[in-house]
């Protein structure tokens, strides 16, 4: 513990221990150099570390988590895998909590007005500056001094939730963008100008004798039709002539009549 004071007159009568009472501690292991942390919201529910690790480590087999506490007053819960990727979903007292990459924010020293590390780890001696506006003046019970942040330079407390370098997102490169071409007079021919007019079906006579490639090759190919017409009716073979087929016997409209039996006679047919 590091206590820091005005003057060595008011060490004795401001901190001069009254009486001793115990101090609770909480210890946090530092975690391997490979473990990533995530945040699931909406989950705390006055459970302890110990019930939030052993609740996360039955419900999520596959994921390899070695801490969970509590992040301050909220009801969020940060959790730390032993190595990455953060899962998407993590599964949290029967219900499945949607997980995000816990990013942390930047480190800034009210000692030297530097960010990159805090306080209490600072490499420069004390220079007893204000915390929040970084000038050096008594120690006010309310402070009226302008606070400045020591990441964006803003007036605000540093590392509070309007400060914009609080997290600090990767820059998206997005493509040039196309100039947009704007059309001037010489891209324009002038109205009075006249060109040479030419047309597909007159481009043939321009050429010498009239004739192309493509007139020869349909000349051929009607010489050659006019000849296999001429051949035709000589080399068509006889076809045997096919007989009509026989007649078939014709059915009288009248039913058939019911033969008489010798010892019928025709009164007894009715």
């Amino acid at each position: 513990m590091d206590v820091q004071t005005q003057g060595e007159d008011s060490y004795p009568a401001t901190y001069k221990p009254s009486e001793w009472a115990p101090i609770i501690l909480a210890a946090y292991i530092a975690p391997p150099p490979s473990a990533v942390r995530g945040v699931i919201s909406q989950a705390y529910w006055e459970e302890t570390s110990e019930q939030m690790l052993q609740d996360l480590e039955t419900r999520n087999p596959d994921a390899d988590i070695i801490a969970a506490r509590r992040m301050g007053r909220t009801l969020s819960i940060l959790i730390t895998f032993a190595h990455g990727p953060v899962p998407d979903t993590i599964r949290y007292m029967s219900v499945v909590h949607r997980c995000t990459q816990y990013k942390g924010s930047l480190d800034a020293c009210t000692n030297c007005r530097r960010p990159g590390h805090r306080y209490d780890v600072c490499p420069h001696p004390k220079s007893c500056l204000c915390s929040r506006c970084g000038d050096k003046h008594q120690r006010q019970d309310v402070p009226s001094c302008i606070p400045g942040c020591i990441l964006c330079g803003g007036q605000h407390l540093t590392g509070t939730g309007s400060c914009k370098a609080r997290n600090p997102t990767a820059k998206r490169h997005s493509p040039p963008l196309q100039k947009t071409k704007f059309f001037t007079k010489k891209d324009f021919p002038p109205l009075d100008q006249s060109y040479p007019s030419t047309s597909a079906w007159s481009s043939g006579a321009t050429r010498p004798n009239g004739t192309t490639s493509q007139d020869s090759e349909v000349k051929a190919l009607r010489e050659e039709v006019k000849q296999l017409r001429a051949a035709l009716p000589n080399s068509s073979p006889t076809l045997p002539q096919i007989s009509p087929p026989p007649s078939l016997p014709t059915l009288s409209d009248q039913p058939p009549q019911k033969k008489r039996m010798p010892d019928e006679s025709p009164a007894q047919l009715i």
